[in-house]
């Protein structure tokens, strides 16, 4: 990485408190100040390594147990590591005067001292890193997944919620606030179901975004422009719509897409005016739709009701089991949480495991197994 002499002049400036020492000033440490570092402090912890190794050119340790990484370097003449371990940052010190005060001040320096990092070097970087495809897609399968299931699972519940004896007498002021405690109750589940269709596409198009590498394989693609793409065009891109069951599923979510997701997305307005009421002058206010307004999601008090809510949830139940069979690797790659690294090398290994799905299923758990031991300092 090649810097001008401006940003080398500088960086001198701004690292000039900042000195190279040898790795046996470790013993000079005080354990007794360590510190934990906040994650908000350096939020990306490879930033900060890059800056005090590469750019400062300072000198790691010999790692410690359950830890990542550690710099060790000298400020204002004390000597001071950095080190990530299994549970954060920690910043650990020479014993001086006034240590928790030239630590907190050490700390802030770095903090602005990376913001010129990423702003004067880092960000034209990256912007060449992501033209060359070397980037990484996080999989984000898990969570997506667990936000849809969990409002499907409050949405079920509240149509099964039952009013039980809540009100003693059976007189008319009762029987109407049952009936409006049942009501309210409805429009509730009502609320997490249009969530769940929310959470639902979203999800959709993650799994889409990291199945297309395996449906193109080797053909050429633009996963940049593709991920910005409406979600027909991105499963037009990974399914085959000439394919009877690939275009009846993709007409079915259209349909539920745009009666349900689209329309409380935008406002709660349908689609080509069909939401505008036009003046019939002395008789009132008539749909734009007439008596097609029976089938808008405004026609009754809620949008769905539990038949249409429990029908939603079948044919998503049928989406995925399409996707199971239909993108076996993809959708094997997606459960495992592993992120998507898109660099010729990584993305090559990646579709030739793929090629033996018993074989893809052994690196995949093979390589849960090494992320898992990396999270858990384990080396």
């Amino acid at each position: 990485m090649q810097f001008t002499k401006d940003i080398k002049a500088r960086l001198e400036r701004i690292f000039q408190d900042f000195k190279l020492i040898d790795t046996s000033s470790e013993s000079k440490l005080d354990e007794k100040t360590a510190i934990s570092v906040s994650r908000k402090d350096f939020p990306v912890e490879s930033i900060l390594l890059f800056s005090l190794h590469k750019i400062c050119g300072f000198r790691t340790i010999f790692r410690w147990d359950k830890m990542h990484w550690g710099v060790i370097f000298e400020y204002k003449g004390a000597v001071n590591l950095i080190s990530s371990h299994k549970f954060g940052l920690r910043l650990y010190s020479e014993r001086i005067a006034d240590v928790e005060a030239i630590q907190k001040e050490l700390i802030n320096k770095l903090k602005k001292n990376i913001k010129f990092i990423e702003k004067n070097i880092l960000n034209q970087y990256a912007e060449n890193q992501v033209a060359l495809n070397n980037f990484t897609i996080p999989n984000l399968f898990h969570k997506l997944s667990g936000q849809y299931y969990y409002f499907r699972d409050q949405s079920k519940k509240m149509f099964k919620k039952e009013i039980d004896n809540i009100f003693e007498d059976n007189d008319f002021s009762s029987m109407l606030n049952t009936f409006f405690a049942k009501r309210d109750l409805e429009q509730y589940a009502v609320y997490n179901s249009l969530a769940m269709i929310d959470s639902y596409f979203s999800r959709l198009e993650h799994i889409l975004v990291l199945a297309l590498p395996f449906s193109k394989n080797n053909k050429e693609y633009d996963i940049k422009k593709f991920i910005g793409e409406f979600w027909s065009k991105k499963y037009s891109e990974v399914f085959d719509l000439n394919n009877q069951d690939s275009k009846r599923i993709h007409d079915e979510l259209n349909l539920i897409k745009e009666k349900y997701r689209n329309t409380f997305a935008h406002g709660g307005f349908e689609k080509k005016g069909q939401s505008f009421h036009f003046h019939l002058e002395n008789y009132g206010v008539v749909p734009a739709t007439m008596s097609d307004y029976k089938n808008s999601v405004h026609f009754n008090f809620t949008p769905l009701n539990e038949s249409e809510f429990e029908n939603i949830c079948l044919f998503f139940d049928v989406v995925d089991n399409f996707f199971k069979e239909n993108l076996e690797a993809s959708w094997m790659f997606c459960n495992s949480g592993l992120d998507l690294i898109m660099d010729d090398e990584s993305l090559s290994r990646l579709l030739k495991k793929a090629e033996d799905l018993e074989v893809f299923r052994n690196w995949l758990d093979s390589e849960n197994e090494r992320l898992s031991n990396y999270i858990n300092a384990d080396y």
